[in-house]
């Protein structure tokens, strides 16, 4: 368990801009985020692109798309350096999606495209 302790839900998506069913579940966290805008929701898009796609790539894919939550960029080139740090239960795979809530103790990681709906139900656990 991560040391997080607030009541807040906390989404961590990782994608990528050639990755097609990231692109295509993308718009759900949007929608997701916007719903919940006034719950206690914080949602990072944390981007696997290559460090050299970072400025062009992903800048005018995240602009294309008009995606408003924060996105991220780890810059570590050797991704076995993070993923165990993430979860063990992860095998680098994306679509893939960690959810915490540290003040119930609330964890979930979710490798694979998830629907509106599949994404909502998740969030529903925790958040009334």
């Amino acid at each position: 368990m991560h040391t997080v302790k607030n009541d807040t839900l906390y989404i961590i998506n990782f994608w990528a801009t050639w990755c097609k069913p990231c692109v295509e579940e993308l718009p759900n966290f949007e929608l997701l985020a916007k719903n919940y805008q006034n719950k206690k929701v914080k949602m990072y898009l944390v981007t696997t692109d290559m460090r050299k796609d970072i400025a062009t790539r992903v800048t005018d894919f995240v602009k294309a798309k008009g995606l408003t939550q924060q996105v991220i960029f780890i810059n570590e080139v050797n991704a076995d350096k993070w993923i165990d740090k993430v979860t063990t239960a992860w095998t680098g795979a994306i679509p893939a999606t960690w959810f915490i809530k540290g003040n119930i103790g609330y964890e979930k990681f979710h490798e694979g495209e998830l629907t509106y709906e599949e994404l909502e139900q998740l969030v529903k656990l925790v958040i009334p």
